[in-house]
């Protein structure tokens, strides 16, 4: 399943076929990003840079596993902490605050694509 914002073939393939199996391990990405999103308001919300760096780092691999490529670059340069303070904190803060944006827009998209497919 492909869309402009991810590309979900690599869980399909993984899934052998198996819908509910695709749709579990699907649930279980999108729960464990909406957590690790809020984790990341919350850093923002604190300033906290080290946390961000760490969070996106987490990030990046869910959301390789989902295809979300529009954010490479984006997590790249906040898990690089050392890059990342280089910047003036109001850069920063612009930086984390559109990752978090495009983020949430994208994991909701993915959301309602899981409700569609889901087993009657």
């Amino acid at each position: 399943m492909k869309s402009d914002l991810y590309d979900l073939s690599y869980l399909e393939k993984f899934s052998g076929g198996k819908k509910d199996f695709y749709i579990n391990i699907l649930n279980s990405f999108v729960s464990s990003l909406d957590q690790d999103l809020a984790s990341f308001e919350s850093a923002l919300l604190a300033k906290d840079w080290l946390t961000i760096s760490e969070l996106a780092h987490k990030l990046k691999s869910s959301f390789e596993t989902l295809g979300i490529r529009l954010l490479r670059y984006e997590t790249f340069l906040l898990e690089s902490n050392t890059w990342l303070m280089a910047l003036p904190e109001a850069s920063r803060i612009r930086l984390s605050s559109r990752y978090l944006r495009k983020s949430l827009s994208i994991l909701r998209q993915v959301s309602v694509q899981i409700e569609q497919q889901e087993p009657s």
